[in-house]
């Protein structure tokens, strides 16, 4: 009779419990595959408990349902939570030491290098509303229980529910155990009351989905309860049972069952009797597979967090299961419900539930294939990581980087395993191979940690593995902000692969060792880079050519030259794009836009950041990305458009910190505050700077700490703080010279120019300003050249020359779309209107036009006529270098030479020097008519 004309009685349905309602937080549990039955009053009172308590623990044994209670908790209390209900999973974890970088990635917290990753994990959710679930604890205990106290303390809106086989053993920890789904007892015979039990009910959905048209009813609702009492009602022993209705009626599946109780009795099978009844159940279902899926079956329980259908081949495959075969053994396995499919990503996983895995690991190590299947698993996923590398290499790893971020796990296995056995050769593989993926994804600490193990326990190893580990380790070591650790390890790592003549891995540690040297001294760091590229071109590795390309390429635009780092770039996309490396073409991109951007190209600069942003999103380079955005934010602050630039650097930021990037996050700082000096927020900006500077310290970058130190000197100026601020001044000259770095020695005659018009001479602020002029003439910086010319334009005094040279940097301005800081636009609107005052109406307006019509290139050589050759006169103030400008002042202040040289980093024999062609210059002929002749100069 079909299902329509049934008169059998239905199994009453379940009460569902009353959510209320559900708040956003429930996307981060993992969406229920079946209804959950049964378990009314535990739900309801662990709803209860949570509450009144922050630590509840849900306890019992294998296969008692406690992940999939927790679950239907933790989506009950989902509205208590604005912060979100969070699962983490554990099992798949096998080292105690990476609970805290688990709990971070499922938290999507990114770890900050150089920073305990739990202190990481306090900041922040310390304020958050949240239930984290911690999903089995039992091999963990020690470390889960430290992570729940830590939390715990310091997170007061902070709630834990674990699952675990033992408590975690902490003051305030509220325990509830789980027992088994109720069945009813031998004696009992009511259909109604038989239905009634959970466990029947559980048998009886789960057995309607297997087969089409079952139903309980009065003539098997017995059959069935006595399959639940002898499975202890444990819940996944009766799934399993359920799934058997494909194949069997309820009366052989109970038959089946007696005759696997009297077997495992048998052989001696000894613990608890919750262990004998889920054994019994696993082992009654493993019985049912063929030899070739029992086979295949013990093998998958060598990986860990699943794998996909290339794994399960290169590790399934052997003696009677064929790699063809595998993909037909994995379908009967799934429809066994042994193994689960995931399909939700582009590729399919398939997993063991943990229990599942555990017994078929048993099984494995019985059947005497432990070591090679272990050994397979190791090789596959060495295999993965270094073909994983070469697509990286190649720019186009969208995919794989999602494909690596899914068998970390594996990997993590893989590692610890041959650690364990003494296969050295293979975490120095998979710390080479992995380094890149490590430092897109932001694990550069877990990497690191890795790395250093597998070079210590592989000091025997051969030369080509280890150079290969030692420039993975100086790689991710100084993208963490180490570069003083990671560049001997990246010059070890160039030498040893000489020795095996692996030109490849000394090509890359070569270009790591100039990259390296950049991030002290971009113009120290020419040479080798030079070199570098030129080694490059002899080899038919694309990669490391646009990496050399773009090296050199950053470095020169650091040091001031825009126009060799642009045709190292043209150079370096049209190598790209032929190559269709997409990532390299984005980062290209990127840097052409920087060029674009400092050179006051700003549309150009706007498209080249565009097309970088919008690849490095579809490559899901998180990184570039981040790169792109804060650039984007200096170029919006160019253009006047404060709001924006705070928004574009305050995502580039939390991306910078999300990824683990601290050379990032030092320059976002950065901007940010030369976005809030601009704004005049000078409280914003100094944290903002001073922050910047001490991360850039720390990692070395001379170059970025110049600018902040600029930043610091100009608030300490508007604040009238003259001392401080040339404080501040003085330091970033020094930099800025040792680097070559000409664009902030522009920048820094400018703002000692700021200071000279306060306190004199006044002739060493007008040569300061040409002095920068030339500097940005050379550059090509046209934004620094507007503002040079209004500087100029002040210090001519009122007269048609100022007007002119006012109206050319407005003119300049117009045409670039360069905005005027709302914090300097009232010295520069003071400045004008004194001008106009005392110039005139009429001739103003005519000499304010003859500025306008002014090209650039005129505007130059007007505001520097009458300078002479060189742009400076042979005798007078304006005669002087701003090196002998440095000498006077301070020879003015009454400072010996040896501590003049101290202050100027250089010795008092040059000291003397500057001061005999300076007595000359002025025609002095002691320190104090120096002194005297200075303060003359000054403003009254």
């Amino acid at each position: 009779m079909d299902r329509a004309g049934q008169s059998s009685q239905r199994v009453p349905a379940a009460d569902p419990l009353d959510y209320g309602d559900v708040r956003p937080g429930a996307e981060f549990l993992p969406a229920a595959l079946s209804t959950f039955v049964g378990r009314r009053q535990e739900r309801t009172d662990l709803v209860g408990l949570l509450d009144t308590s922050r630590l509840v623990t849900l306890c019992g044994s294998p296969g008692v349902g406690k992940t999939r209670l927790a679950l239907e908790v933790a989506a009950a209390v989902v509205h208590r939570h604005p912060d979100g209900v969070w699962l983490v999973e554990l099992a798949p974890v096998a080292e105690p030491a990476l609970l805290p970088q688990v709990v971070a990635t499922e938290l999507a917290i990114r770890e900050h290098p150089g920073r305990d990753l739990l202190d990481t994990l306090v900041d922040e959710i310390r304020e958050k509303g949240m239930l984290l679930v911690l999903d089995n604890c039992e091999h963990l205990v020690e470390a889960c229980a430290h992570l729940a106290d830590r939390l715990l303390r310091s997170c007061p809106r902070l709630t834990v529910m674990a699952t675990s086989r033992e408590p975690l053993g902490l003051m305030g920890e509220w325990v509830r155990r789980i027992e088994p789904l109720p069945v009813p007892p031998a004696e009992e015979q009511s259909y109604e009351s038989l239905v009634a039990h959970d466990g029947v009910r559980l048998f009886a959905e789960r057995g309607a989905a297997t087969r089409a048209g079952f139903e309980l009813n009065p003539g098997n609702a017995r059959t069935v309860a006595d399959i639940c009492l002898r499975l202890d009602g444990l819940p996944l022993a009766i799934e399993l049972a359920a799934a058997r209705l494909e194949l069997l009626s309820p009366a052989e599946i109970l038959d089946q069952l007696d005759e696997r109780f009297r077997v495992l009795r048998t052989v001696g099978r000894a613990g608890p009797a919750f262990h004998a009844s889920l054994q019994a159940a696993l082992d009654w279902s493993h019985h049912l597979l063929s030899a070739r899926e029992a086979t295949l079956f013990r093998r998958l329980s060598v990986f860990a967090g699943g794998c996909t259908l290339g794994g399960a081949e290169a590790v399934g495959t052997g003696g009677d299961v064929t790699r063809e075969g595998v993909i037909d053994l994995l379908g009967a396995l799934v429809s066994k419900s042994l193994v689960y499919a995931d399909t939700g990503d582009a590729e399919t996983r398939y997993r063991l539930l943990d229990s599942i895995r555990h017994y078929a690991a048993d099984k494995l190590g019985r059947a005497g294939e432990e070591a090679a299947a272990r050994a397979a698993h190791c090789d596959w996923s060495v295999t993965l990581a270094e073909r994983a590398e070469v697509q990286l290499a190649s720019g186009t790893q969208a995919g794989w980087l999602r494909r690596l971020d899914a068998e970390q796990d594996n990997f993590r296995r893989a590692f610890e395993w041959a650690m364990a056995t003494g296969r050295t050769d293979v975490p120095l593989r998979l710390g080479g191979a992995l380094a890149s993926f490590w430092w897109l994804q932001g694990h550069v600490a877990e990497g690191i940690t890795l790395l250093d193990r597998a070079l210590d326990a592989g000091r025997g190893e051969a030369p080509r593995l280890r150079a290969k580990a030692l420039w993975g380790a100086a790689f991710l070591i100084g993208s963490a902000g180490r570069a003083s650790r990671a560049l001997p390890l990246a010059e070890q790592s160039a030498a040893l692969a000489e020795t095996c003549d692996d030109r490849a891995t000394g090509d890359r540690s070569r270009n790591l060792v100039g990259l390296l040297s950049m991030c002290h001294s971009p113009v120290d760091a020419l040479p080798l880079l030079e070199e570098n590229l030129r080694l490059a071109r002899d080899t038919d590795d694309g990669p490391l050519l646009g990496a050399s390309l773009c090296n050199l390429a950053s470095a020169l635009f650091l040091v001031g030259d825009p126009s060799a780092a642009r045709t190292h770039l043209d150079e370096c996309l049209d190598l790209a794009r032929r190559a269709g490396n997409r990532s390299l073409v984005a980062e290209v991109l990127g840097l052409l836009g920087q060029v674009a951007l400092a050179g006051g190209d700003y549309p150009r600069a706007q498209n080249h950041f565009a097309d970088a942003l919008t690849m490095a999103r579809q490559l899901g380079e998180r990184g570039e990305e981040a790169v792109v955005l804060s650039w984007l934010g200096d170029l919006a602050r160019g253009r006047g458009d404060y709001d924006g630039a705070r928004m574009l650097l305050d995502d580039a930021l939390a991306l910078a910190r999300d990824v683990g990037r601290p050379f990032l996050v030092a320059r976002c700082l950065c901007f940010l505050g030369r976005v809030a000096l601009a704004g005049a927020l000078l409280d914003d900006a100094r944290a903002c700077f001073v922050e910047s500077l001490e991360m850039a310290r720390r990692l070395g970058l001379s170059y970025l700490g110049a600018r902040c130190l600029l930043g610091l000197g100009e608030i300490s100026r508007i604040d009238n703080d003259l001392v401080a601020a040339q404080a501040w001044i003085d330091a970033a000259v020094m930099i800025a010279q040792t680097n070559g770095d000409r664009q902030a020695m522009a920048e820094s005659w400018l703002a000692r120019a700021d200071l000279a018009r306060r306190h004199g001479p006044v002739e060493s602020a007008r040569a300061l300003g040409h002095e920068a002029l030339s500097l940005q003439q050379i550059i090509g910086d046209r934004p620094g050249i507007a503002v040079s010319l209004e500087k100029l334009a002040a210090l001519a005094g009122p007269g048609p020359d100022a007007v002119r040279l006012f109206g050319a940097a407005q003119a300049l301005r117009d045409e670039g779309g360069y905005a005027r800081a709302p914090a300097a636009t009232a010295d520069y609107e003071h400045d004008l209107m004194v001008v106009r005052e005392e110039f005139g109406g009429d001739a103003f307006a005519v000499a304010w036009a003859e500025g306008l019509s002014l090209s650039m290139a005129e505007a130059m050589t007007y505001a520097t006529r009458r300078r002479g050759a060189r742009g400076r006169p042979s005798s007078g103030w304006a005669s002087l270098t701003p090196a002998e400008h440095d000498v006077a002042r301070l020879a003015g202040e009454g400072l010996t030479n040896r501590e003049i040289g101290e202050r100027l980093f250089v010795s008092p024999r040059t000291v003397g020097t500057h001061l005999a062609h300076i007595f000359t210059k002025l025609g002095v002929t002691s320190r104090k008519e120096l002194a005297t002749a200075g303060g003359s100069q000054r403003p009254r």
